[in-house]
This record gives C-alpha cells, sequence and structure tokens, in this order.
C-alpha cells in the first residue's frame, strides 16, 4: 500500500510501531516525516516512546526461540494463522 493511501488510523498504528523501533527503513522515514507535521502523531509518539524504550531495556535477552521453544511454537502458530487469514 502507498504511504500516502493510509488512513490517520493507520498512520496512528504505524506511529507504535516506530516507537518501538519496528519499522524498515522507508517506512521509518515517512513515519518521521508524518510524526514532524502532525501534532496528534507526534503527541501519541511522545506518549508512546518512554514506555517502548523501558520495555527494550526490560527484554531478558535469553528468551529467544533458541532457547525458549514453546515460544517459538506460540510464534510459528501465529504466523500460520495470520498467513491463512491474509
Amino acid at each position: 500500500m502507498s504511504q500516502q493511501n493510509r488512513s490517520h488510523e493507520e498512520l496512528l498504528d504505524l506511529v507504535a510501531v516506530y516507537a518501538l523501533g519496528a519499522l524498515n527503513g522507508e517506512e521509518a522515514e515517512y513515519i518521521a516525516g508524518h510524526i514532524a507535521e502532525c501534532d496528534d502523531c507526534r503527541r501519541e509518539f511522545e506518549a508512546l516512546k518512554p514506555a517502548a524504550d523501558a520495555v527494550a531495556l526490560s527484554v531478558d535477552d535469553r528468551l529467544d526461540a533458541v532457547n525458549c521453544p514453546r515460544m517459538k511454537s506460540r510464534l510459528m502458530e501465529a504466523v500460520t494463522r495470520d498467513l491463512g487469514t491474509s
């Protein structure tokens, strides 16, 4: 989907993902530019960023798919389920 065709609600969702640092380069650049111009999205980003940073700092590096097979299983089930609904 073209960035210009996104609704404001979709952009707000992407602001949350951007706050987590989980957007690819092109989307991250677009959302950073949008945040610079949109007061609503900038406020949303400023509200979410401290919590997103706290989550990032609280992650236990040992919790990954290699060390936690149950987590890998749940992730793969979710991916399979999402692929089936796309």
